[in-house]
């Protein structure tokens, strides 16, 4: 049997912690840390992810250790869903054959084979104390029933046909353990509805008695639930949402009538809060044994016994006795070799020194003559402890893998991104830098161990048959792990770095636009942290951009995963607290994973620069008592606010739909991310003018130095906001989070200095934005406009079509609005958007040679790839064949650009237009007003190679 053990990751700024893929024949498993970023490193080391089973998460449940796997999770079971698309797909057409050919239709032969019934992939999460607490935080958003997701956490030893997993919980040193209360009264849990749950005989739902049936309820429902569409309940026991007015108590009751029945929620969303946790203290770690192998079989002894080969040989093999022809009884001990024993693999997640002590205390670790692999997952400054060095000098029969932020270099981890990025770099400096890393540790191993090992990605260790170790290539990477800069630049093509050149130089002698030096807001910069949507890919992180306003602060406008590391990339480990300290704000447009799955971390780093680490003083006297009814699901409602504090600059503001308040306040039961500091305000209030947290826009507006912000109802799911923020000095920023184009953002965006826009979908695909509620660029830049805005920034482009999008190069519409695209890490300010139209021919001549779409973001294992069946291929080529024909008709002379040029007005079929100007892209559908303008860069013919866009 072959075993191996794969490092994935490694603790850097794009990925906290460790992550270890141990590999069987038909297994896999991953131990360590899932931390964010975690899917861009599997996707960057083309790891195969569909044999994974069981995930085994060391450390302490804190977001650093779990913060990516809610993330990889959402994936996984989107790829089952398409899986299980596929495979109906299939089934119907082996059902069509088949009644083709019992109609005398299918030829001769046999008929053909029916697929067999689609299985659910089983998947299980052990981890530590309040796993099921933080994935239950999530429950307002997370839904998925196309995997058999289970989450276990983890107390007796874990047994499957291939190994044995022993965890080993660490307490540090003179910590007193005290049980966890297991109580949760129907209070508590807050059951609104218990679909699918026992009820009483007169109906009414039973509650959970304690805490650890309510919090496996939760997470059941979020992944195993039976609930569908169609699943019906009574109107009135729906819990209140951002969209529905709370009753007023005084109102008399209606006449009695028959109940109106609604679809019902998931019936975890219907859970209003988790019972209380606290955060534990536990460390744990794991001792895998894999269970021991035969022996090689011996055919010569066998055949001296009297046995015949044949059927009983392999009856010996398979552990099975047999009798020969003289009635001898041979067992299969007789005839082969002796039993080897198991190997021993280590993972030992040691957070901080104090709990060195209690792990090597360990009574399973004190055998000296230990034959095992170790691997050792240090947290900051442990390295320093010589007990473990003293440890790994006793075992001299084991393999020491030593994984420490202190002993392994911040090297680049996502080496697609920062190829990318280096490219840019080419185009200007100023505006795209290269992604800062130190390829230097802070601290030296000892000297004298032979059996140590410092772990790097892509570093692989042969269990069995033999062991071994080898380094797995990693593209545009050195021998020693440094990003090869160098090599990339050289990678460029002659013409690109030509017309970079030219660029810089149009930049360098060209004037600043007569009117942009007066403009408000000129020295404002805005950072796009991550550019693409739904997923991580190779290229491109999900949602979030900075936005710092000179004297101030900044603004982080959503959160993805792995927000921190880009900006730990983007400005350095040493600038980097100062960066947090100057952030003042969050905003979350929405509640879809990819717009806020990085605040935690965020929040709490920001905790540690501004207040190290410590909560907020208690001041009675001006405290506000929180309101006990207000729960996650009363979204109606005011939500859970901090204590009033002397020092506005102190206050870390989040902005967004009142349940996510919720989902903070229950997380920060498992980890203090400096919940007491926050203050927080419901976009739903702001944009009703009703509600108990708008008593703080004054405060807010005046440590902000803020004059207004407005919201509005986005078209894109339930609780999603557009927004605009205006400052004191005449400065105007509009978001649009994910939306279709809507008249209300327009109205609160008019005049609008710059705007940020989501531009999911190329124009010739106008159809999915339809059908996802995204826009399309032209309906960005139209937005834009009818904004009167000064500039406007795109976002938000699909991981499946990486294409540049289109835009002029002489600026849009009657005011003539900059339009620059947003890259990862790049950096502009209001008064330098009419640079980016200087480098559009540049980025044109980068990305002419791309792919329809980029890699699959978890890459599957061949054998497991859904064949290409004769319907999806066919709606591939309609595709391709549109945007062909698309760039054929888009692809005119400048002078015929220069006179299609005129009057605003509708495409084709639109009433009320004076003048039918050119069609922007042919769509089966009317795009919104255009300005013919929008259309100058002419597109490229896909090819083979991979692009940003």
């Amino acid at each position: 049997m072959k075993v191996t053990c794969q490092v994935v990751t490694t603790p850097t700024v794009d990925t906290a912690g460790t992550s270890i893929l141990l590999s069987l024949e038909t297994k896999k498993y991953l131990l360590g840390n899932l931390h964010e970023g975690i899917q861009r490193a599997l996707l960057q080391r083309k790891v195969k992810t569909v044999r994974i089973c069981d995930i085994f998460l060391t450390g302490k449940t804190e977001w650093k250790n779990v913060g990516g796997l809610l993330g990889m999770l959402l994936t996984l079971a989107d790829q089952e869903t398409a899986r299980k698309a596929d495979h109906q797909t299939k089934l119907e057409e082996a059902i069509e054959r088949n009644r083709a050919f019992a109609e005398g239709r299918g030829g001769g032969g046999t008929p053909p084979t029916i697929p067999e019934p689609f299985e659910k992939k089983n998947l299980t999460i052990h981890g530590n104390d309040n796993l099921m607490h933080t994935i239950g935080t999530t429950r307002s958003f997370v839904f998925r029933t196309s995997m058999n997701i289970n989450f276990n956490e983890i107390t007796g030893d874990f047994v499957d046909e291939f190994l044995k997993v022993h965890p080993m919980k660490i307490y540090p040193d003179g910590y007193v353990q005290n049980a966890m209360d297991t109580s949760a009264s129907t209070e508590s849990s807050g059951m609104g509805f218990n679909g699918g749950r026992k009820r009483s005989c007169n109906g009414e739902p039973i509650a959970p008695r304690t805490r650890e049936e309510v919090l496996k309820n939760v997470v059941r429902d979020m992944f195993n639930s039976v609930w569908t569409m169609d699943t019906l309940i009574p109107e009135d026991e729906l819990p209140p949402n951002e969209d529905t007015p709370v009753s007023d108590l005084n109102t008399l009751p209606a006449p009695l009538a028959l109940p109106k029945m609604v679809r019902a929620p998931w019936p975890a969303a219907m859970v209003k809060k988790l019972p209380q946790s606290k955060p534990s203290a536990a460390s744990l770690s794991y001792f895998v044994t894999l269970h021991p192998q035969r022996g090689r079989f011996l055919p010569q002894i066998a055949m001296e016994l009297g046995i015949e080969p044949g059927p009983q040989f392999r009856e010996l093999t398979e552990g099975k006795s047999v009798t020969t022809p003289d009635g001898r009884v041979v067992m299969p001990e007789e005839c082969m070799e002796p039993q080897k024993p198991g190997k021993n693999i280590l993972v030992l997640d040691i957070p901080d020194r104090s709990y060195v002590g209690p792990l090597l205390g360990r009574d399973e670790l004190q055998d000296e003559g230990l034959e095992a692999t170790v691997f050792w997952l240090l947290g900051p400054e442990v390295a320093k402890d010589e007990r473990l060095w003293e440890k790994m000098q006793k075992w001299t029969q084991a393999t020491n893998v030593v994984s420490s932020p202190d002993l392994c270099p911040n090297a680049i981890t996502l080496v697609g991104a920062a190829k990318a990025a280096t490219k840019l770099n080419l185009l200007h400096p100023d505006h795209f830098p290269i992604p800062i890393c130190e390829n230097d540790p802070n601290l030296v191993a000892p000297e004298g161990l032979a059996n140590l090992i410092l772990a790097r990605p892509q570093q692989q260790l042969s269990i069995l048959p033999k062991f071994k170790v080898q380094q797995l290539p990693i593209p545009m990477t050195l021998e020693d792990g440094r990003f090869d800069i160098e090599g990339v630049r050289a990678e460029a093509e002659s013409e690109y770095i030509k017309l970079a050149k030219e660029a810089r130089k149009k930049v360098e002698n060209a004037e600043q636009p007569e009117g942009l030096g007066e403009m408000p807001g000129n020295e404002v910069e805005i950072i796009p942290l991550g550019t693409g949507s739904a997923m991580p890919s190779k290229y491109r992180n999900v949602s979030a951009t900075l936005l710092r306003v000179p004297g101030a602060g900044s603004i982080l406008f959503d959160c993805g995963e792995a927000t921190l590391g880009q900006l730990a990339r983007f400005y350095g480990q040493e600038k980097l607290p100062e960066v947090l300290k100057d952030i003042k704000c969050i905003y979350i447009s929405h509640l879809h994973a990819d717009h806020h799955l990085g605040t935690a971390s965020v929040l709490k780093a920001i905790y540690q620069v501004k207040h190290n680490g410590k909560p907020a003083p208690s001041t009675p006297s001006k405290a506000v008592t929180p309101d006990p009814e207000v729960t996650m699901a009363d979204a109606g409602s005011t939500p859970t606010v901090s204590p009033l504090l002397d020092t506005p600059d102190d206050i870390m503001w989040v902005i967004g739909l009142g349940k996510y308040d919720g989902l903070l306040k229950e997380y920060a039961d498992v980890e203090d991310i400096g919940y007491s500091w926050i203050r927080y305000i419901a976009t739903e209030e702001i944009r009703t003018g009703q509600g108990k947290t708008l008593r703080y826009l004054e405060q807010f507006y005046k440590a902000l130095n803020m004059l207004e912000i407005q919201t509005a109802k986005a078209n894109h799911c339930i609780g999603a906001s557009t927004c605009a923020f205006t400052w004191r000095d005449g400065f105007k920023f509009a978001y649009s989070g994910d939306t279709r184009p809507t008249q209300e953002f327009v109205r609160i965006g008019q005049g609008a200095t710059l705007v940020l826009h989501e531009a999911t979908f190329d124009d010739e695909l106008r159809g999915e934005a339809v059908t996802k509620k995204h826009s399309t660029t032209s309906e960005a830049i139209k937005a834009g406009m009818d904004m009167d805005a000064k500039a406007i920034m795109l976002t938000h482009f699909s991981q499946r079509y990486p294409k540049l999008p289109v835009i002029a190069e002489e600026g849009h519409g009657k005011q003539k609005m900059k339009v620059a695209l947003a890259f990862d890490m790049m950096k502009m300010k209001v008064g330098e958007f009419w640079r980016f139209e200087k480098f559009i021919p540049a980025l044109r001549e980068l990305y002419k040679d791309e792919a329809d779409e980029e890699d699959a973001l978890v890459v599957i294992e061949e054998d497991a790839k859904p064949e290409n069946t004769i319907k999806a291929q066919a709606r591939r080529n309609e595709k391709k064949q549109k945007r062909e024909d698309a760039r054929a008709k888009n692809n005119r002379s400048e002078e015929n650009q220069r006179n299609s040029r005129g009057g605003r007005g509708w495409g084709k079929g639109a009433e009320g237009s004076k003048q039918q100007p050119r069609k922007l892209l042919p769509t089966e559908e009317v795009i919104a007003p255009f300005d013919p303008a929008t259309q100058s860069i002419p597109k490229r013919s896909p090819s083979t190679n991979q692009g940003y866009f």
